[in-house]
């Protein structure tokens, strides 16, 4: 018998494949130059750089990406800006091959000298990631540049590792909000005689600066426009100062006790260390009496803070103001004697006196008023049913002298040696009391009185009234 032998042969394949760990590839950018913050920026509280960083990940096992900081740098020098102000938010644009990952896109995340998970997944490639970066900032944050470096690991044991370097300028940011440009009421006698007009909480600043901050105000130009003859002073202007709120800021300092008066060159209204929406208030004076002529006045202050500048043009209409006051508004005569009958007259020295106030030149007039009237000459008034008519105004005669001429340089013209009567037609008289052509206040005018009257005139009670006029002078 033939005998056959068989033999296998195994073969065995030994495949050996050198594989990867996971990898950052196309890691961009190296470094960021982040855009200077605005004022909105720093009132929101952050600045915010979508899609800032792109990666993509291959890895033959399941891996995970994790991101850390350094901690900030200002202008070189540690800074104690918390690593936590760097904020970020991972997204998946594609998965590639890989069945499951997972990102960190629904809340900011803060960042921390520690690693954190911004991505992870199964095994697989070209899964690609979108980074946003947000830093946490506001007027607290001083002018400086600002670095932090991000370093990124991919890890599943044999990490693969990427730097990234952020660099942000922050300028010295400040903002100056003002309330605008207003007219002034109309000055009164009450303000002329007090000597000055006042306007309280006449204009607002708000102020928010990231460094310590100081707003000045002047006035380079003086009084913009005044009346031909006026003697107003940039000087006459003055303000002072007060903090309504200190908003974010540590403190400030505000004049609130003293008038300052305005200047050509600027002056410190209020300052304050970095912060936002210190709110302070002006309060603003002027010097103002009769002697400031009718008319428009205007000056237009400019508030400076840094290179920010604010105006506030104020308008002044003055019109024309005048004033009299009489100090008696009515006078009982003594009661005739024989002896006023036997010399024709009663007298009466000093019966009025009157005080005038004018910021133009005047006159006071005076007239009877409210008296009969028969064959068209004027009468006192005489006991109603005596079939008689009183006393006719030609009878009454008056004289007048200074008694103070107040604020005026020189007194006015009086009527101070002759007696002047009425007219008997009109009841009017030609003559004026007391007249001049400067303005002025406090002019005090004494009158004097004298009736023509003797054994013809009847027993009665007669009355006249005299109605003083103060007008512009003629």
């Amino acid at each position: 018998m033939k005998r056959t032998i068989v033999q296998a042969l195994i073969i065995v394949l030994l495949v050996t494949c050198t594989g990867y760990s996971v990898q950052l590839l196309d890691f961009s950018p190296a470094s960021i130059q982040w855009m200077p913050p605005q004022p909105p920026n720093l009132d929101a509280g952050y600045t915010v750089r979508s899609s800032a960083t792109s990666f993509t990940v291959s890895s033959t096992d399941p891996w995970d990406v994790a991101i850390s900081g350094n901690g900030w740098t200002r202008d070189g020098a540690s800074s104690d800006k918390p690593v936590s102000d760097f904020e970020w938010k991972s997204y998946c644009t594609t998965q590639g091959t890989m069945t499951t990952v997972t990102t960190y896109h629904d809340a900011w995340q803060p960042l921390s000298t520690q690693t954190q998970s911004v991505a992870s997944g199964s095994a697989g490639e070209n899964a690609q990631f979108l980074m946003d970066y947000r830093i946490k900032l506001d007027w607290h944050d001083q002018p400086g540049t600002y670095a932090i470096t991000l370093t990124y690991d991919g890890t599943d044991g044999t990490p693969d590792t990427e730097t990234q370097d952020i660099t942000l300028d922050v300028p010295a940011t400040q903002r100056l909000d003002m309330t605008g440009s207003f007219a002034w009421v109309q000055p009164t006698a009450a303000d002329l005689n007090r000597a000055y007009l006042a306007r309280s909480a006449a204009t607002s600043l708000v102020v928010s600066s990231n460094e310590d901050w100081e707003t000045t105000v002047s006035a380079p130009s003086g009084w913009d426009s005044v009346p031909i003859g006026a003697n107003i002073t940039l000087g006459d202007f003055k303000w002072k100062s007060h903090c309504v709120t200190s908003g974010t800021m540590a403190s400030t300092v505000t004049t609130p006790d003293t008038w300052t008066s305005l200047t050509t060159g600027s002056v410190a209204v209020a300052s304050g260390s970095p912060g936002k929406d210190g709110q302070f208030l002006m309060d603003y004076r002027i010097d103002f009496d009769w002697k400031d002529p009718p008319g428009d006045y205007q000056i237009t202050p400019t508030y400076q803070l840094g290179t920010e500048s604010e105006n506030v043009v104020i308008t002044i209409t003055n019109p024309t103001i005048q004033s009299l006051d009489l100090t008696e508004d009515q006078m009982q005569w003594v009661k005739v004697t024989a002896a006023d009958l036997d010399r024709g007259y009663v007298l009466s020295s000093a019966a009025t006196s009157f005080v005038v106030g004018s910021n133009i030149g005047w006159e006071v007039i005076v007239a009877t008023s409210g008296d009969e009237v028969s064959g068209g000459v004027h009468y006192f008034t005489a006991t109603p049913g005596k079939g008689q008519y009183g006393l006719p105004v030609t009878d009454l005669y008056w004289k007048s002298h200074v008694v103070d001429k107040g604020s005026l340089a020189t007194a006015p013209t009086v009527q101070e040696v002759e007696w002047v009567t009425f007219d008997a037609a009109t009841g009017a008289c030609a003559s004026k009391i007391a007249t001049t052509t400067e303005a002025g206040a406090d002019c005090v005018v004494m009158v004097d009185h004298k009736i023509a009257l003797n054994w013809h005139d009847s027993p009665d009670t007669y009355t006249i009234t005299l109605t003083y006029t103060l007008q512009p002078s003629s």
